[in-house]
């Protein structure tokens, strides 16, 4: 398999830092930045005209070779805890999901259980 060493996924400095710090699952890591890529290629906007996207939970398990449905909702509740993201059943069908959209980490919004802030380092 040849690999595109030109092409990236992005992820949030503080989003590296919970990994690192144990503080946040691997399989929340790599869910954010699949979330990020929809979320720029999305067309979906709400009522309010924010923009969201859809992303089942049945296509993320098969993207990243995960089987539990448990494993990927915990996940996803991880990146919500950590604001990161903000989700809305449709119903009881599927699920709209927003990307918070921060230019700077805020230290006052964003810290961890323990109450340690990250640094103020680009999102996106």
């Amino acid at each position: 398999m040849k690999i595109d060493t030109n092409s990236f996924y992005k992820v949030p400095t503080g989003l590296y830092e919970l990994w690192l710090n144990k503080e946040i699952s691997t399989l929340a890591y790599m869910i954010y930045p699949l979330f990020l890529k929809r979320s720029q290629i999305t067309k979906f906007m709400d009522e309010k005209g924010n923009k969201y996207f859809i992303y089942s939970q049945e296509e993320i398990s098969k993207t990243l070779g995960k089987k539990r449905k448990q494993t990927i909702i915990d996940a996803i509740n991880e990146l919500e805890k950590f604001e990161l993201i903000k989700t809305k059943k449709i119903n009881g069908k599927a699920t709209m999901y927003y990307l918070n959209q921060f230019q700077k980490w805020n230290r006052t919004s964003f810290k961890n259980e323990r109450g340690t802030s990250f640094k103020n380092e680009t999102l996106i």
